[in-house]
């Protein structure tokens, strides 16, 4: 009977079948009844080539539309999976954080950027310097603020508008900027270079912090500038950078942390007038040349005000709306991690505008 064949043919065996039904991928009962005499629409027995013909084109029409119709975070398969331990099966795309890259092979490559990149930079920048501790740090921080600025600036650039998850429309405004549709990512060489990018600027952090160890703890050099406010800095950047790069760039949630990590590394902007002011000021420039100095103070405070305030808020704003599709322990991590950020941000532009009002704005012009 049709009852029977559709029970015995239609018994879903995957995921998918279970989940789009027997109306796209059983079609079968049709053809029974018809081969035990029924009729069709249109009154015809199974000996008329049209209730046949009828009955293909129906089947063709329904098996075909199982590839429009994805799964939530999972791929639509048209085909039977592969046996299990095969070598072309696959976990799905969407398998919660599956690493990309194992933790030892990922501090490896945190390691070998700090030692054969930023320590050789700073130990040639303080030589060149005559050892002035303070002036070769604020040269070293001007370079990696401008490395990851403009790394930064031309990931957003690959941003897109707006993508959907899965069929429920899950939308955080953008996800990594180099995912199709379904959020399966797309392999480039732009890809690769988003996270070289924040494995180096990781790697600056690590080496910053080998330098605090061997000032401070070697050479008692407790003066050393703001060293506490920088190893905190560096804990909470590598709260943030590390469970991002471990997950994999195949998922939404590895797609959503490197969106909304990457457009907050613009904050790194306001960094360089920084560094760019304390050369000046080092270098005598607040007496000699005042008018230089001002404008400086006026690109300090107006990239800090964009970078650190308006732009933090809307990759803000990304993370929450990226909270349903996280881990909780990561999405709490970072959700504590920026808003703390955030908030030091605004006390810190206080500050500058205090400063700025007291000491920059009364020099001769």
């Amino acid at each position: 009977s049709a009852a029977s064949g559709r029970t015995g043919l239609c018994s879903p065996h995957n995921a998918n079948q279970r989940a789009l039904g027997s109306a796209y991928l059983c079609p079968q009962p049709l053809v029974i009844q018809s081969m035990a005499g029924g009729h069709g629409d249109d009154g015809e027995g199974v000996d008329s080539p049209t209730a046949v013909s009828r009955t293909q084109k129906v089947n063709r029409k329904k098996i075909q539309s199982p590839s429009e119709l994805p799964l939530p975070n999972q791929q639509p398969r048209t085909h039977p999976s592969p046996p299990r331990g095969s070598p072309s099966s696959s976990p799905p795309a969407s398998s919660c954080c599956s690493a990309a890259i194992s933790p030892g092979a990922l501090f490896t490559r945190i390691g070998t950027s700090a030692l054969c990149l930023w320590l050789p930079i700073g130990v040639s920048t303080m030589r060149l310097l005559n050892g002035d501790v303070s002036l070769s740090e604020d040269v070293l921080d001007l370079i990696h603020a401008t490395f990851t600025t403009t790394s930064s600036m031309f990931l957003m650039t690959k941003f897109t508008s707006r993508r959907f998850i899965d069929e429920k429309k899950i939308d955080f405004e953008t996800v990594e900027p180099y995912a199709d549709n379904h959020g399966t990512m797309v392999i480039s060489n732009v890809v690769k270079f988003n996270d070289a990018f924040l494995t180096m600027s990781t790697g600056f952090f690590f080496a910053d912090l080998v330098h605090i160890f061997h000032q401070v703890v070697l050479k008692k050099n407790t003066r050393l500038h703001q060293w506490r406010e920088r190893v905190l800095h560096h804990v909470l950047q590598f709260a943030a950078n590390v469970p991002t790069l471990m997950s994999s760039r195949s998922t939404a949630q590895g797609m959503a942390m490197r969106t909304y990590l990457t457009q907050g590394y613009l904050a790194e902007g306001s960094d360089i007038f920084l560094r760019i002011g304390n050369i000046m000021r080092r270098f005598g420039l607040n007496k000699t040349n005042p008018i230089l100095v001002k404008r400086n103070w006026y690109g300090l405070l107006l990239s800090f005000f964009v970078c650190r305030i308006v732009n933090f808020y809307f990759a803000m704003k990304k993370m929450l709306n990226a909270q349903k599709i996280l881990p909780k322990n990561v999405a709490r991590l970072h959700l504590v991690g920026s808003a703390a950020a955030y908030t030091l941000s605004v006390v810190w532009f206080t500050k500058l505008l205090s400063i700025f009002k007291a000491k920059i704005l009364p020099l001769a012009t």
